[in-house]
């Protein structure tokens, strides 16, 4: 895999030696979706260089412009030496609507103490209405314990499954914990021990 992987990158390369050039002309011509494209690029390492001074130098451009996308990646440009900078970034990103910055948002505020869960619910509900798989296990976990809203395990189950459907490990070996008891739904225990199998295999992947 890794030489497949080698032999495509240089495939890239080799049939788009100029797209770079043409991007990095439209950033600096003031083209916000170019500049994240070369914040991109420069991150990766293809097709430019990889250098993580300019790939933030792009994000930030971009963000200014009011990309959402730019300005979460630029959240950590400054995360190890602008805290607070990082933090602003990464909210102004969710405001923007960007479902992983707002994910992470809700995981911020679950985690701080104390816990402000109704900052982590409001989050991780705008984070799972843009489908994004790994916020709708968190906000399932909410309604499972009842973390921040009443205890609703029919609608956990539910979460659960729509994650695990899209393939999230933590999500899977949830619904096959839940098939196991029953909770929120009839106990199955084939379809607990599928769900099992298919976390471990997900995990294995990764």
């Amino acid at each position: 895999r890794e030489a497949e992987a080698r032999n495509l990158l240089e495939r890239i390369r080799t049939d788009l030696f100029d797209t770079s050039w043409r991007v990095n002309k439209m950033a600096e011509s003031g083209d916000s979706k170019a500049q994240a494209a070369m914040g991109l690029l420069h991150s990766k390492g293809v097709l430019a260089e990889k250098n993580n001074l300019k790939s933030c130098e792009f994000y930030l451009k971009a963000s200014l412009q009011g990309s959402a996308a730019a300005t979460y990646h630029a959240s950590f440009c400054s995360a190890k030496t602008n805290k607070q900078r990082s933090i602003d970034l990464m909210l102004q990103a969710a405001t923007g609507g960007h479902a992983a910055a707002q994910e992470l948002v809700a995981r911020a505020c679950f985690n701080l103490k104390p816990q402000e869960l109704e900052c982590a619910v409001e989050w991780a509900t705008l984070a799972t209405q843009q489908g994004r798989p790994t916020a709708m296990t968190l906000l399932a976990h909410f309604y499972a314990e009842g973390i921040g809203v009443p205890q609703d395990l029919p609608k956990a189950f539910l979460l659960c499954s729509l994650a695990a459907e899209e393939g999230d490990a933590t999500a899977q070996y949830r619904l096959g914990k839940m098939y196991e008891t029953g909770s929120g739904t009839d106990a199955k225990k084939e379809l607990a021990a599928q769900w099992y199998r298919r976390a471990t295999q997900v995990g294995r992947q990764r």
